[in-house]
């Protein structure tokens, strides 16, 4: 390929500035001299600048051989093509012809993956090679790729993601086939907190009068500090329980090393760890607010046996309650 094959293009129809075409030119003429060098590599990277500043044919040409000889077949075979189609529209018949026969010479070269989907997959269903979203029509049909790994993604709304990643060998004209399992219904998302609310103690009371109501009203919000950190430690042991299940569940799905989880797996893993923090918040809370209670309760001064106290619940006139109290002393 002529090292000139750039210069001789007729005036470039794209918007580039002159600046442009400029160190466009200049990045091509690196690239051919890296290129004579052996350097393909570094070839590549400028060709590849060139092309991004003023697109021209011969570039395109020039950076469609250099993937080829650094073994990336299928990245040379859609540039040569590229560069054929933009040669044709601009009449150059005869680098249209030439960017046809070195694709067709890559053909056998090129290694294909192929991705099986289930039938009838789900609505919003998304297929994705690396960062390329696959079309619907290109399911199940042979994809010219390079050698190397790439990820396989599918999704759906509403349901667990499925990723897995592929070899591609460096073999000649080698097939890859991925088959790629139903999506799991995504289950309904576990609570994300569980709060456990008190009303905060009221300011210290004054000192206990012979009538004995300061002494009740102690121990009744001591006995519901209790209650309330009863329902903290109950919540949290039942966190605890769910948590350790999802952990069993979690060790099935992941038979070696964290990294062998199957996504389930590693979805039921963090399930059981956000679970289990939970578990400990509630329990410390509960732990605490019961303390407080028994604390309360426990230290209230003793009524007067000789008083007789009635209680009872109503209205305070505004839409909320009172405590109303009554005896003989």
């Amino acid at each position: 390929m002529p090292a000139a094959a750039r210069a001789q293009e007729p005036a470039s129809t794209s918007t580039s500035t002159a600046s442009a075409r400029a160190s466009a030119e200049a990045l091509f003429e690196e690239g051919v001299r890296l290129s004579e060098q052996n350097q393909h590599e570094e070839a590549c990277r400028k060709f590849e600048a060139s092309q991004a500043l003023d697109e021209a044919v011969g570039t395109l040409l020039r950076l469609a051989d250099c993937r080829e000889r650094t073994g990336r077949y299928a990245s040379a075979w859609a540039r040569f093509r590229e560069a054929g189609s933009l040669a044709e529209t601009q009449g150059m018949k005869d680098r249209a012809r030439i960017a046809a026969v070195r694709s067709a010479a890559l053909e056998p070269k090129l290694s294909r993956i192929v991705l099986e989907v289930p039938p009838a997959p789900p609505a919003g269903y998304t297929l994705k090679l690396g960062e390329l979203t696959v079309p619907s029509g290109s399911w199940g049909t042979p994809l010219p790729l390079d050698p190397g790994t790439v990820s396989v993604e599918a999704a759906a709304p509403g349901y667990v993601s499925y990723r897995r990643y592929v070899a591609i060998p460096a073999e000649q004209g080698a097939r890859v086939k991925v088959t790629i399992p139903p999506l799991e219904a995504r289950p309904p998302e576990v609570a994300r907190s569980i709060v456990v609310r008190a009303e905060a103690p009221p300011p210290p009371a004054p000192k206990p009068v012979a009538n004995g109501n300061g002494a009740y009203t102690a121990r009744v919000v001591g006995l519901s500090l209790a209650a309330t950190g009863g329902v903290g430690l109950a919540a949290g042991g039942v966190l605890g329980v769910i948590a350790k299940r999802r952990n069993d569940d979690a060790r099935a799905e992941c038979p070696g090393s964290p990294r062998e989880c199957t996504p389930r797996g590693a979805q039921l893993r963090d399930e059981s760890e956000r679970l289990t923090t939970y578990a400990v918040v509630s329990a410390a809370a509960g732990g605490g607010l019961l303390l407080t209670g028994l604390i309360v309760y426990f230290t209230a001064p003793s009524e007067p046996n000789r008083e007789q106290v009635a209680l009872g619940v109503g209205s305070d006139g505004r839409g909320g309650l009172s405590l109303q109290a009554a005896g003989s002393f």
